[in-house]
């Protein structure tokens, strides 16, 4: 697993055989007002109620402990944090976050479908305000961005996730250029390139609420950058990523022959360039200009008609859960609409030099769209495999 930015634990007790976790009970008893957690136990049965100062004095304790912070710890913790009232939680996770204290899980950060496994402390209380309130979410992050040098990883793909979730869509034109600047501050990190970081690795994607198509010439730079598989795979999905919500514009930037530069890593040019919708005009449009050109790199052109249509959202949820990904896009696609676009360029003379390209498109679109037709059963009833 990827950690070379995560932070380091410190070493365990001289003769422990099994590794040291943080006691979250023992943490939640320092309060006084709170009786032992136990089963049965919830602050709603207490007689005295939680204050911010009592979460802060929890998670303080907390941070400051030894060993390592299991799933079992951090599940315990959450759970309490979201059983007080919420404004009592969200002021008292400010109030901590504020002092920028910070220590390691002892476990490496891992995205995935079903929440984050956080290698930091500050960043699961961030991602967990989220989820309480993310309004303050949000304004604690661009404080975060705005006010501190030296963001620990985490806690910057956190955030830039957080201002990306509480953004309008699309983004105001002031939030974009800030939005810019905080995802270049990602990529401009080494961790990037060397493939080390999961975290800054897992934030590349979020360049898609960007909806900027020249984000991906930043993207393809990073591409030929890097030798690291993790890196390559990161940035490949960045790149996808804009290409999914930002259709139109991604395949006029990647089908306009003058960008000579996106020719570095033809076979992904070629890959994105077969997400094109042909029902869409401009994207059409872009599509007959790119076969028709005998200049089209043959790399580009083979990979397109390789891929073509490229439906697979291979973009995993990543910062995101897989209920609350915005980067997916489950729309039923037109191939039928298609096949007529193509079928139609094979009779246009302007096409008669990717007559072999729309042959090969035309049989793969048939098989697409016999594949969407129902099948009928032996009463007569469609039957959908």
């Amino acid at each position: 697993m990827l950690a070379g930015c995560e932070r380091k634990m410190p070493p365990d007790p001289v003769g422990q055989t099994e590794p040291a976790r943080a006691d979250v009970h023992a943490a939640l008893e320092t309060v006084s007002s709170l009786p032992p957690v136990g089963d049965g136990i919830h602050p709603a049965n207490r007689a005295e109620p939680v204050l911010a100062g009592d979460v802060v004095r929890v998670l303080v304790s907390v941070q400051s402990g030894a060993g390592r912070l299991d799933e079992g710890g951090v599940n315990t913790l959450l759970d309490w944090l979201r059983g007080l009232d919420p404004k009592t939680a969200v002021q008292g996770m400010l109030q901590f976050l504020d002092s920028r204290q910070d220590r390691s899980t002892g476990r490496d950060f891992v995205p995935g479908a079903q929440g984050i496994v956080h290698s930091g402390f500050r960043a699961l209380l961030l991602d967990e305000l989220a989820r309480l309130d993310p309004d303050a979410a949000a304004r604690v992050s661009r404080k975060i961005l705005d006010q501190e040098s030296g963001v620990a990883a985490d806690v910057h793909a956190v955030a830039l996730r957080n201002l990306a979730a509480a953004a309008g869509d699309p983004m105001a034109a002031s939030e974009r250029d800030y939005f810019r600047r905080a995802w270049n501050g990602v990529a401009a990190r080494p961790q990037v390139l060397d493939g080390s970081c999961a975290a800054s690795l897992a934030a590349l994607e979020l360049a898609a609420f960007l909806q900027d198509e020249t984000t991906l010439d930043r993207l393809f730079e990073l591409q030929g950058e890097t030798t690291s598989a993790a890196a390559r795979a990161a940035i490949g999905r960045a790149m996808e990523a804009v290409v999914l919500r930002a259709p139109t514009a991604s395949i006029l930037h990647l089908a306009d022959p003058a960008r000579q530069s996106l020719g570095e890593v033809p076979t992904l040019r070629g890959a994105y360039l077969a997400h094109a919708d042909l029902n869409q005009p401009l994207e059409r449009q872009a599509i007959a200009l790119f076969l028709a050109d005998p200049a089209t790199h043959p790399e580009v052109r083979s990979s397109f008609l390789q891929m073509f249509p490229n439906d697979a959202e291979t973009v995993q949820p990543g910062l995101f859960d897989s209920s609350e990904s915005p980067l997916l896009d489950g729309t039923a696609k037109d191939y039928a609409g298609a096949l007529q676009v193509v079928r139609q360029w094979q009779s246009d003379p302007a096409m008669l030099g990717a007559k072999e390209a729309l042959s090969v498109m035309e049989l793969r679109l048939e098989g697409l769209v016999e594949d969407q037709v129902p099948q009928v059963g032996a009463a007569g009833e469609s039957k959908d495999f």
